[in-house]
């Protein structure tokens, strides 16, 4: 709702914003136990949306006769020196690397250098492991994998080309709620049109009657999934 993400800046919040000092009931939650939480419960936090879409539906607030889809960027969690080229990385992840729980990489007892080096090793581990589960999945692997955040990719913008998210959205025109949504690391919209689709029969049990989209959507495989869903398809096919 603030629009804050980082695990870091919530749990400051948790000790400073009296709003969130509410909701908590005064817990301060450590900034390791929120990321801790958010990995550990990914699938149930997904399952929230799909929960809130069937409530949504019971009480009529959805009937997906328009649905409108778009997609935006979000910066994803990783600078520019944390990519490492596919051709630097050592592929054997076998060793692992001795991990402190009390430590996030800023000990003020090691040396600057020493912080730095161990977490260029941590970087490496992360981005040689999602390099294995690219080619296990048979996915395109990119050139360079970030060690902080392995999924975002470099991503071009209105404003500016950085490791980002493409955040598809599919939201029902009745009372807008969004009834499909996810995160992508692809630049492009038009392979998504067919994604979005899937997702909202998952989440819904049905197909929508009609989707608007934007130029973005015009490709052939996301129309010819329409026509074969029996929707009516309104994607913009000029750019004015």
């Amino acid at each position: 709702l603030r629009g804050i993400r980082s695990c870091r800046e919530l749990s400051r919040a948790c000790r400073e914003n009296l709003l969130f000092m509410f909701l908590t009931r005064g817990e301060k939650p450590d900034f390791r136990t929120i990321n801790v939480f958010r990995k550990r419960f990914s699938k149930e936090l997904s399952d929230i949306l799909v929960a809130t879409v069937q409530v949504a539906i019971k009480e009529g607030m959805v009937n997906l006769e328009h649905v409108a889809v778009d997609g935006t960027k979000i910066k994803g969690y990783a600078s520019k020196k944390s990519f490492i080229k596919v051709s630097d990385l050592d592929l054997d992840i076998s060793k692992d690397i001795e991990e402190d729980d009390d430590n996030d990489g800023d000990d003020p007892q090691l040396p600057q250098e020493l912080q730095n080096a161990k977490r260029q090793r941590e970087w490496a581990k992360k981005a040689a492991q999602h390099f294995n589960e690219l080619e296990a999945q048979g996915r395109k692997i990119p050139k360079q994998i970030s060690g902080t955040d392995p999924e975002c990719h470099y991503l071009h913008s209105p404003k500016e080309t950085s490791p980002m998210y493409n955040v598809q959205a599919a939201v029902d025109s009745k009372h807008k709620i969004i009834v499909a949504g996810y995160a992508s690391p692809r630049g492009s919209d038009g392979a998504e049109l067919s994604v979005l689709l899937e997702e909202i029969e998952k989440n819904t049990g049905r197909n929508p009657q009609r989707i608007l989209a934007d130029k973005g959507y015009r490709d052939v495989h996301g129309l010819v999934e329409l026509k074969r869903r029996d929707i009516d398809g309104y994607v913009a096919q000029m750019d004015k």
